[in-house]
C-alpha cells in the first residue's frame, strides 16, 4: 500500500517477530500472571500519571465540538495533538492512507496469488471489511525510541460521530495517550514506542448505527501487513471510551488473553480492580483493534468501557449529544493511565528478559546498527531456535472457563 506522506515503514521499526512464550508467561491467565509478577519483582508502585493533565486534554478536544473525519474541527484536533507532542520534543509524522491505494494493492496481490499454487497463495481473511474507494484517513504518529528497535504500538482515535461532542468516544483515549507519551518521554520503555492517533474510525453502518466501521484502523492494519511490519510488532494496545465517570473496562474476547489479563492483574494489585472487573464475564468489543485481529495480528489488547451510561452496550450516552465532559471524570483517565503504564512496563520487562536469554537483544542491536537496516521495508526472518517465538493466542471462547458469564455484545 502507498501513503501520501512518509510511509509508516520508516516509523515502525522493521523487526523479527516474537511473542510471549507459554513457558515464560504460563499457559493460562492465572499461571501466566503469576510468572510475570514473579519476574517483575517487588510490590507494584503506581506511575506518576496525571489525571488532571489528561483531563485538560479531554476538555480541550471536546470544546472543539463534533469532529467527524475531514471536518474543520477534526483538523483542529489534529493540530492540537501535534502541538502537544511537539512540546515533548518527539518525532512526529503525518501518515495519510487512502483506500484507493488499498484497493489497487489488494487487486495486484489477488492477481499474483491466483497464479501461485493453492498452497502458497495468500489466505483469504474471513470477516475483514476494507473501506470502499475514496476513504482517506489522516493518522498522527509519534515515536519514543527505546533501547530495542522492536515496537510497541499505543493507539486511540480522535474523530467523532457527527453531532457528538465526543468527550468519551473521541477524546478520552487520545487524552490518556498524550499523558502516557509524556511519561514515556521521561522514562522510556525498553522497546521503541509508537503513539498513533487514528482518524476516520467513526463512520457507522447504516444498518446498525451503533457499529463504527473503523475505516482508519482497517487502512492502517492493511498498510502494516503489506509493508512487512504488521506481524512483527511486539504489542499493540488500543484505548477507547476510557473516560466514563462510572468506569468499567470490559474483558474483550478478541484481545490476546495472556496480555489482556496482565492489565487486569495490574489493576487489581494497584487497588483499581473495580474499574477492571473480572467477575463480569467477557464482552465482544467493536473497536479499532478488530481489523488488526481480523488480518492476523495476534498480540493486541483493547481497553474499552462498552457500558457508557447504561447496562446495555454501548450505553445511552454513546454517540450523541450526551457524550460530554459531565459524564466523564479525571479519575477514570488516571486509572486507565496508571494501569496501562504498569502493564506496559511489566510486559516489556518480561519480553526484555526473553530477548536477553535468547540472544535476540544483541542480534537486534546489531541489525539496527547496520545503515541499510533502517531503510529496508522487508523484515528479517525470525530464527527458528528463538524461544520467544510461540503460536499466537486467538480469540478465546467463554467455554474455556465455565465459571464465566456468557459474552455480551456491543
Amino acid at each position: 500500500m502507498r501513503s501520501r506522506i512518509t510511509p509508516l515503514d520508516r516509523i515502525l521499526p522493521v523487526v523479527c517477530a516474537a511473542v510471549l512464550c507459554a513457558c515464560s508467561l504460563g499457559s493460562g491467565g492465572t499461571q501466566g500472571a503469576t510468572a510475570t509478577r514473579a519476574a517483575a519483582g517487588a510490590t507494584l508502585e503506581p506511575e506518576p500519571f496525571s489525571g488532571e493533565r489528561a483531563w485538560a486534554h479531554l476538555v480541550a478536544l471536546t470544546e472543539l465540538g463534533p469532529r467527524p473525519s475531514g471536518s474543520a474541527a477534526s483538523q483542529e484536533a489534529f493540530e492540537y495533538l501535534r502541538s502537544r507532542l511537539a512540546d515533548l520534543d518527539l518525532e512526529v509524522v503525518d501518515l495519510v492512507l487512502d483506500s484507493r491505494d488499498a484497493a489497487q494493492d489488494d487487486s495486484a496481490t489477488a492477481a499474483s496469488d491466483a497464479e501461485k499454487p493453492e498452497s502458497s497463495a495468500k489466505p483469504k481473511e474471513e470477516g475483514s471489511a476494507p473501506p470502499e474507494p475514496g476513504i482517506t484517513a489522516r493518522h498522527l504518529v509519534a515515536r519514543i525510541p527505546g533501547e530495542s528497535p522492536d515496537s510497541i504500538l499505543l493507539l486511540a482515535h480522535y474523530d467523532t460521530l457527527p453531532g457528538s461532542p465526543g468527550a468519551n468516544d473521541g477524546a478520552s483515549g487520545a487524552a490518556v495517550l498524550l499523558e502516557i507519551a509524556r511519561q514515556l518521554a521521561e522514562r522510556p520503555l525498553p522497546y521503541t514506542t509508537e503513539i498513533v492517533f487514528l482518524d476516520h474510525e467513526m463512520a457507522v453502518d447504516e444498518k446498525d448505527p451503533t457499529t463504527p466501521l473503523l475505516h482508519g484502523s482497517w487502512l492502517l492494519a492493511d498498510h502494516l501487513r503489506d509493508s512487512g511490519t504488521f506481524d512483527v510488532v511486539r504489542l499493540a494496545v488500543f484505548l477507547r471510551q476510557v473516560g466514563d465517570a462510572d468506569l468499567t473496562v470490559g474483558r474483550d474476547l478478541h484481545s490476546n488473553r495472556i496480555l489482556r489479563d496482565v492489565f487486569f492483574d495490574v489493576a487489581r494489585e494497584l487497588g483499581l480492580g473495580g474499574a477492571f472487573p473480572t467477575e463480569r464475564g467477557f464482552v465482544e468489543v467493536v473497536s479499532s483493534h478488530r481489523p488488526f485481529v481480523q488480518l492476523g495480528m495476534p498480540r493486541v489488547v483493547s481497553l474499552v468501557d462498552p457500558w457508557y451510561g447504561g447496562e446495555e452496550p454501548p450505553g445511552e450516552y454513546w454517540g450523541g449529544e450526551a457524550d460530554t465532559v459531565e459524564n466523564c471524570a479525571p479519575g477514570s483517565l488516571r486509572t486507565v493511565g496508571v494501569v496501562s503504564l504498569g502493564a506496559l512496563r511489566r510486559i516489556s520487562a518480561q519480553l526484555e528478559r526473553i530477548d536477553r536469554i535468547s540472544g535476540r537483544a544483541a542480534r537486534r542491536r546489531a541489525e539496527a546498527a547496520e545503515p541499510a537496516a533502517e531503510e529496508s521495508p522487508v523484515p528479517a526472518e525470525a530464527p527458528a531456535e528463538d524461544p520467544a517465538e510461540a503460536p499466537a493466542d486467538g480469540p478465546e471462547a467463554p467455554a474455556e472457563d465455565p465459571a464465566e458469564a456468557a459474552p455480551e455484545s456491543s
